[in-house]
């Protein structure tokens, strides 16, 4: 419990030193209106349309948006009627999920503006409190079955105490408040990145390489590589570390890799493409990158140094030997990017019997909906199939200098080619509206097999093979952060490429099937993820071309 020596209470679920000093960390006016928002919406639950619709940039996102659970939901065994201290609660976007989750919740964060907005979003959660204090100065006589360091260890020395080792007595002061076989979950981001390789921006001082060159001072952020946080960990007692890998980020995760994905069993998926379906869904893209992070992945993985470049580290360790934090059975835990609350799912890769099983759920079953819309949504358990994608075979293509339409046209065709068998009448059956080359694996013997086909149209109705082709194409293309400059007079406008690829299929796209093609996809998009997209928005995108090929 906190001590009652020190701690006052502010509000109903919200604690502060009798004597509180000042606390610089801000994140300026939009903490004004995260504050307003959060006070005036009824459901502050971690799926609430309400907060969903109010983000309307990077900032916002990253408070209000629903995707930061992810990072935790793979832990859900180890939350459920378990204590946690979460430091560094920041606005309340995981102690949410956690008091949602958990047993008990203290939140600990040492801005007030912050702390008033956690403790505000938390409200009507009986099991969190909300303590606004620093974590050297934090008074507690208790332990915890769970404790979180979220995005706090690179601050250790621009806010913590002055001491030779701020990161070490960070990890030390966390560690003092496990239970034996306890759980600390850190979360950073990797010093070595990939994408900070490629030219993305250091995460706190936001410079191109800055951690890259290791130019961080004794006062600043900081932020480490792979070997060195585990050494730390290993130095602070830890016995038992597990490393999960979330993409794009720790941040606003879509994917979580687990263990069992790295311990060389024959039975888990292939990681590829996971990471690479992970780069369009970066909420903080470089404006230009050097090098193609699509291209680079494969090689990456082959060479067993995923873990090391991974964007964000994350780890869970314990100081007792074998205290595993998640199912050894999970392999994957998967989410996808923004959608309509009632749409959100959870798919998870497992093990089961020597083989790879893929199972779906919705994260909130009850949620109406569902019902409406020009699509259905069907969520089914399925085998993984251990083959490429049919979509992996164009990103050595489009990362080739002098690339052009026929040869975009030349891909595509075994893909079309099939679709073209299933048509009648230039119709396909309603089953196939989600049949994309990202969605089409390949079998050894060149069989196509189609999986994850959650959408389909309503009461059988037919769609047309033109918008199936258009659509699987636009997002083939879309998928790439930058690409290869192409041969001269290839187009590079997304829809005019996509346009002059299926006249060189014989599916020639008119201006009016061309307008058809895109009111179906803002329909779709609409019902999906409660966002209507202008066909300006369609119009104006464009493949980023690389001025280094």
């Amino acid at each position: 419990m906190p001590s009652p020596s020190r701690y006052r209470q502010i509000a109903g679920n919200l604690l502060a030193p009798r004597n509180a000093q000042p606390f610089t960390y801000s994140d300026g006016p939009i903490e004004d209106y995260l504050a307003e928002v959060v006070a005036n919406t009824p459901d502050c639950g971690t799926l609430s349309p309400a907060l969903a619709a109010a983000i309307k940039d990077w900032p916002t996102h990253y408070h209000l948006g629903y995707n930061r659970s992810f990072l935790l939901r793979p832990f859900g065994n180890l939350l459920r009627g378990k204590s946690v201290l979460e430091l560094g609660a920041g606005c309340g976007a995981l102690t949410r999920y956690l008091g949602e989750t958990a047993a008990r919740v203290t939140a600990l964060e040492g801005s007030p503006k912050r702390a008033g907005i956690a403790a505000s979003r938390c409200r009507d959660l009986a099991s969190v409190t909300v303590i606004n204090d620093t974590i050297q100065d934090l008074e507690l006589d208790e332990t915890f079955d769970v404790v979180t360091l979220i995005g706090v260890l690179e601050y250790a020395r621009a806010f913590g105490p002055e001491t030779e080792k701020p990161e070490a007595a960070l990890l030390a002061v966390a560690k003092s408040f496990l239970k034996p076989g306890g759980h600390l979950l850190l979360a950073i981001e990797n010093q070595l990145g990939l994408k900070y390789f490629a030219g993305s921006a250091e995460d706190h001082i936001g410079l191109p390489f800055f951690g890259v060159h290791d130019l961080y001072t004794g006062k600043s952020p900081v932020t480490f590589g792979r070997k060195e946080l585990l050494g730390l960990l290993k130095d602070a007692g830890f016995a038992f570390i597990e490393q999960f890998v979330p993409l794009p980020d720790y941040k606003l995760p879509i994917t979580v890799l687990c263990p069992a994905c790295f311990d060389g069993e024959t039975a888990a998926p292939d990681i590829t493409p996971f990471i690479l379906n992970s780069y369009r869904a970066d909420c903080q893209p470089a404006s230009e990158h050097c090098f193609s992070l699509e291209a680079a992945t494969s090689a990456i993985v082959r060479n067993g140094l995923a873990l090391d470049l991974c964007n964000s580290l994350f780890f869970a360790a314990s100081p007792e030997p074998g205290a595993r934090a998640c199912d050894p059975a999970l392999c994957v835990a998967h989410y996808g990017t923004q959608r309509a609350p009632e749409y959100v799912k959870e798919t998870l890769f497992i093990r089961e019997n020597g083989a790879v099983r893929v199972r779906r759920q919705y994260l909130e079953p009850g949620l109406p909906g569902r019902e409406y819309g020009p699509v259905a949504n069907v969520l089914e358990d399925e085998p993984y199939l251990p083959y490429p994608l049919y979509h992996d075979s164009l990103v050595p293509l489009i990362n080739t200098p002098g690339w052009n339409v026929q040869a975009l046209a030349l891909w595509a065709k075994g893909w079309v080619d099939y679709l073209r068998g299933k048509a009648m009448g230039g119709q396909l059956p309603g089953k196939y509206l989600d049949a994309t080359p990202l969605n089409c694996a390949v079998a050894p013997q060149g069989e196509y097999i189609f999986f994850d086909l959650e959408w389909e149209t309503r009461d059988g109705q037919t769609v047309p093979l033109q918008y199936v082709v258009f659509r699987g194409l636009f997002q083939s293309l879309a998928w790439f952060a930058n690409v290869a400059p192409p041969a001269d007079r290839t187009p590079t406008r997304t829809l005019v490429l996509v346009a002059s690829v299926m006249g060189r299929l014989g599916i020639p796209l008119e201006p009016e099937m061309l307008e058809e093609c895109i009111r179906r996809e803002q329909e779709f998009q609409a019902q999906a993820t409660r966002v209507l997209q202008s066909a300006d928005a369609f119009n104006s995108q464009s493949l980023t071309v690389r001025l280094l090929a």
